[in-house]
């Protein structure tokens, strides 16, 4: 079971360390080299839900359960509305979203395309309940 806690401020490096290696993955979908941040501007948000608006696993560990079960602990510890975006052209994302998403909720969540100035691309909405 993974466990969400705040990073510390000893962790700041490795955490630096794995925004680069994001930024390089995202480099294949769009016009970003190291250094940049593709990260969700606060006007993209939709107020009083949840928004997961970085979400990195790396390579190594892809495809072994553990984006998901990260994913999970977030969603049991925040409960309440979510909003999970995707950029259209991230395919694989969007995948994994859905399939993450629907096991978590039975099904329950629903699915919009976004195409405005500050998003284009699939949304899944869903409400976490106590289990």
């Amino acid at each position: 079971m993974i466990s969400l806690t705040p990073a510390a401020k000893e962790e700041r490096v490795a955490l630096e360390s794995l925004i680069q290696l994001y930024s390089y993955d995202w480099s294949e979908l769009g016009p970003l080299d190291v250094g940049e941040h593709p990260g969700a501007k606060p006007t993209d948000r939709t107020a009083g839900a949840f928004d997961m608006a970085e979400f990195f696993v790396m390579r190594r560990y892809r495809r072994k359960g553990v984006g998901a079960a990260a994913a999970t602990a977030a969603f049991d510890r925040f409960k309440g509305p979510w909003e999970i975006r995707q950029r259209r052209e991230n395919v694989a994302a969007t995948a994994f979203w859905r399939r993450v998403i629907g096991g978590y909720t039975g099904g329950k969540f629903d699915e919009v395309h976004w195409d405005n100035a500050a998003w284009t691309g699939p949304v899944q909405t869903f409400t976490t309940f106590s289990r």
